[in-house]
């Protein structure tokens, strides 16, 4: 899954890490704002209802993937890691995944926004067992965050898996007529400023690590 080490040199600077944390506190506001209306409606309602209505027949496939944004996969990626002896991403993946649970139960108390069942007497829900508030998407905000958390451990050429799957997790819970498209959006910026705090902390300690090194040489020179 990973090497012992992250490639530090693929981080992005702590500069575009805030505007990325910037940008995810806007999106989510905007969906936030939305979601708040208690309403399905207008490009949100053809959106869901373009997924939802997919053919009954990929309903254990999504079952499947959905399952990549568990709390499960979260423990399970955690475990991994440290079989590995990769603690470092272990730590990352426990922290993170538990600030966006807490993140995610209260954001959905403070909106409080129903399903879709509660939004849309046609929908059925295709996952059962799965009640209270719809935004945002918890699942979604698990997968982003982990995959994100795992990229710089992970080769470039399968980037694109990674993204895929946070991709289709966000697909199979509007397919699944457990949540609806602002409850994904809302769920993928919450991974996205989480990740994106956690890679922030991580870069600057990287670039203040990098410059002590560096003004220790200078000093070493000055000496000679």
């Amino acid at each position: 899954m990973a090497r012992n080490k992250a490639d530090t040199t693929r981080h992005l600077s702590p500069r575009t890490h805030a505007a990325i944390v910037l940008t995810g506190l806007i999106v989510f506001s905007l969906a936030a704002a939305r979601a708040y209306q208690h309403s399905l409606s207008g490009w949100e309602y053809d959106l869901f209802h373009a997924i939802y209505s997919l053919p009954d027949t990929l309903t254990p496939l999504f079952l499947a993937i959905t399952q990549l944004g568990s709390g499960w996969m979260a423990l399970v990626l955690v475990l991994v890691a440290l079989i590995q002896r990769v603690r470092g991403l272990a730590l990352k993946l426990l922290v993170n995944g538990f600030v966006t649970l807490v993140v995610v139960e209260y954001a959905k108390l403070f909106i409080a926004r129903p399903r879709p069942v509660g939004l849309d007497s046609s929908v059925t829900q295709r996952e059962l067992f799965v009640g209270g508030y719809g935004f945002p998407s918890g699942h979604t905000a698990m997968a982003t965050v982990l995959g994100l958390t795992l990229l710089p451990y992970v080769p470039r050429r399968f980037y694109w898996i990674v993204l895929l799957s946070i991709l289709l997790v966000g697909l199979s819970r509007i397919y699944l007529g457990v949540h609806a498209p602002l409850d994904v959006i809302g769920g993928l910026a919450i991974g996205l400023i989480i990740a994106s705090l956690q890679h922030t902390w991580t870069t600057t300690k990287v670039h203040r690590k990098r410059l002590k090194k560096r003004v220790k040489r200078l000093k070493l020179k000055t000496e000679v």
